[in-house]
């Protein structure tokens, strides 16, 4: 299974943003996240918080939401075409 990492992270959703990643329609792929300290760490479970400060990147900006892992192209997909969720 094709694993897109988390080397190129974007904080914005932007036509700017250039493509880091490409995958075949209908094929599985996994995409590694970067855990934040951001605004909302504050929230998270308390049988949770000893994970998520093993994997959080306390370099990172706390007032801004999370990054989202580079921007992944789906081959033979068309500007303006609908697509579903992975979990469809």
């Amino acid at each position: 299974m094709k694993k897109i990492t988390k080397k190129i992270l974007y904080r914005e959703h932007s036509v700017n943003n250039k493509v880091t990643d490409e995958v075949d329609q209908e094929t599985w792929f996994e995409v590694e996240t970067q855990m934040n300290r951001g605004p909302d760490s504050k929230d998270v479970d308390k049988d949770l918080v000893e994970t998520f400060n093993k994997y959080r990147d306390d370099s990172m900006p706390d007032d801004r939401g999370n990054p989202a892992s580079g921007c992944i192209w789906i081959n033979g997909s068309k500007k303006g075409e609908p697509h579903g969720s992975a979990l469809d």
